[in-house]
């Protein structure tokens, strides 16, 4: 093995270290002059070494707001306000490192890119003058990636206008400044997965894991090794050392979903991590500590759970230092068109078809059920109607019968016996009702699907 303090430091070691790095390095004087660059920097701004010593940061990095004829910024109250410049400027004055991200646009010929880079200013004392080392990372693709993935799991998702979803998103906001636990409560399908993941990608863990269990999926010893790990041998089927969901997030979220099915065993060694932030796993003495968010969620009111003796109140404290309830779809009916539309745009495409159209009657009937899936059975709904659609329409008969015969209790009388329908009666009362065929079941007297049915026999 090489000791690293056999090495003497010369020129030439340094050189070729500082050319190794898969970073760029730019040295500039006190007054932001380049006085050299490593060849990342050569070879990613397609530069010529011999040509940037005492050149203008932007003019070596071809920014498109350095004017060349002029040779200087053409950007007003430059460089205080240079992306690039003012961290080097603060390196300088405060003599200590600073770190920026900085949106650039480069011009390389008649190309023009926008490059995203995370900059690190550090000052530096040599012969009784002042420098700057800047180191220049090039994120664009991680920044990309990253508004990629919030997009798909961040606050963009949580869809709807009726007030209770409103403050949701509004409270997230806030989360996104603060790091506490929060406890989700609401029922199955309601998107309290969606909300945890919005939580994670909104605050400064971003970039970090977001780790989902289900804990009312595992029985309790299979679940303890889950969140803890196991080491080899710890019990039948360990054949390998396994890191927990705990470990696994560190530094990030972890999201423990339908907390309030976990037994009171488990309840106690999670009281123990929320508290200390330690844990040994399965067959272990061995002591590890994780740095981990905690957002929880379950479809039990867990004060009720508390009440029955089922759940840990010093539990419930640590885990709810913030609430947040998710209405069930019934209580905002108003947003099942948004959602629908969202639904069909998402899924539309798997099963080959494009501008999908939907008739105010099958709006209607989707804003009359009650939906006790909730968000989920929305979605299961457009999935099979999707399936059965016929063109680019969707009518009624693609609907589930589940979704055609289920009446909403809004004061409509049962009915008692059956009519039958006969051509000339179904025409004319569509006729009536301009061929709104809700309104026409109503007038002749039977359910939706009987008429849906009738007119699906007639178009056979």
């Amino acid at each position: 093995m090489i000791n690293i303090n056999n090495f003497q430091v010369t020129k030439e070691f340094i050189h070729s270290l500082i050319n190794a790095l898969p970073i760029g390095v730019i040295l500039v004087d006190n007054n932001l002059r380049v006085q050299a660059v490593n060849d990342f920097v050569v070879d990613t701004f397609n530069v010529f070494n011999a040509t940037v010593y005492e050149k203008n940061i932007g003019e070596v990095l071809k920014c498109i707001d350095f004017d060349n004829e002029k040779s200087h910024c053409s950007k007003p109250n430059c460089p205080k306000n240079c992306s690039i410049m003012s961290p080097a400027l603060a390196a300088l004055k405060h003599q200590k490192i600073v770190k920026h991200n900085a949106a650039i646009t480069l011009r390389d010929g008649n190309k023009v890119e926008n490059r995203e880079l995370l900059i690190t200013s550090s000052p530096l004392h040599f012969e009784d003058k002042e420098f700057v080392i800047l180191l220049l990372e090039d994120i664009t693709e991680l920044s990309r990636l990253k508004r990629e993935k919030e997009k798909s799991h961040g606050i963009t998702k949580l869809l709807g206008n009726d007030p209770q979803i409103v403050e949701i998103r509004e409270k997230i906001k806030v989360l996104s400044d603060v790091d506490v636990p929060v406890l989700i409560q609401g029922e199955s399908g309601t998107g309290k997965e969606l909300v945890a993941s919005a939580i994670h990608f909104e605050g400064s863990r971003a970039d970090k894991p977001f780790v989902a269990v289900n804990c009312g999926a595992l029985p309790e010893s299979l679940l303890e090794s889950e969140l803890f790990g196991h080491v080899k041998g710890a019990f039948t089927g360990a054949i390998r050392d396994k890191k927990g969901r705990f470990e696994l997030a560190d530094g990030g979220t972890i999201f423990l979903d339908e907390i309030g099915d976990i037994s009171p065993v488990m309840q106690v060694k999670l009281l123990r991590v929320l508290q200390e932030g330690t844990f040994e796993p399965v067959g272990s003495e061995k002591t590890v500590k994780v740095n981990v968010r905690v957002v929880s969620a379950s479809n039990k009111n867990i004060k009720n759970e508390i009440a029955k003796k089922k759940f840990r109140e010093d539990l419930y404290y640590r885990l709810c230092v913030v609430p947040i309830n998710v209405p069930p779809l019934r209580e905002r009916l108003d947003d099942v068109p948004l959602l629908t539309h969202y639904i069909l745009n998402t899924y539309a495409s798997e099963f080959g078809k494009s501008d999908i159209e939907l008739p105010n009657e099958v709006l209607h009937i989707l804003k009359t059920h009650t939906w006790p899936g909730n968000v989920r059975e929305l979605q299961n709904v457009i999935q099979y109607a999707l399936i059965h659609a016929k063109g680019n329409i969707i009518n009624p008969q693609q609907l589930p019968q589940s979704i055609l015969t289920h009446e909403r209790d809004n004061g409509f009388k049962k009915r008692t016996r059956k009519r039958k329908l006969d051509d000339k009666s179904v025409k004319e009362a569509l006729n009536k009702n301009n061929g709104n065929k809700v309104e026409t079941a109503k007038m002749l007297g039977v359910s939706r699907s009987t008429l849906y049915r009738f007119l699906e026999l007639l178009d056979n």
